[in-house]
């Protein structure tokens, strides 16, 4: 891979979109069906039953607010430093629970049914590479926010 690809623009605005938007869609899954959620955090059988609440009360509005980060261009460093603690998080959940042999479903997007292996580990470890790229890589040149707001300074010069 070249490093000129790295260093595109439009490539790391697509990393942004698409992590932002997977994001956006596990939050909102979790943040309207909470007890499933904390049924899915339950199953893992890690923590006590409070923790279980706390967690299923603040991860869906985590991954809710950084994608919405992402994908707006705004925090982005901040956005993708949770998504990426979050990610190493359901990774070490995920292979922790492979290697238990738990047949649980990953509590991971709403409607997808997801158990820990190999496939779930693999695709949670892309998603973590895309959030360090984004966190180390990411130089901001293409933002939805900032060109959204040029955009309105330029409406508002020409009209004042």
């Amino acid at each position: 891979m070249s490093v000129t690809i790295l260093r595109n623009a439009y490539l790391h605005l697509a990393v942004r979109l698409v992590l932002g938007s997977l994001f956006i869609w596990a939050g909102v899954g979790k943040a309207v069906a909470p007890l499933d959620f904390a049924s899915s955090v339950y199953n893992y059988k890690l923590l006590p039953e409070f923790w279980v609440g706390v967690a299923a009360g603040v991860i869906p509005w985590l991954e809710l607010l950084a994608g919405v980060a992402l994908v707006t261009g705004v925090r982005i460093k901040g956005a993708a430093s949770v998504i990426s603690l979050l990610m190493l998080l359901f990774v070490s959940l995920l292979l922790t629970s492979w290697v238990r042999g738990l047949n649980i479903d990953c509590g991971c997007f709403s409607g997808v049914e997801r158990t820990p292996g190999l496939v779930a580990i693999s695709e949670d470890a892309g998603m973590l590479l895309g959030a360090l790229f984004v966190l180390f890589l990411d130089r901001r040149q293409l933002n939805p926010a900032g060109l959204a707001l040029r955009r309105l300074v330029r409406i508002g010069k020409r009209d004042g």
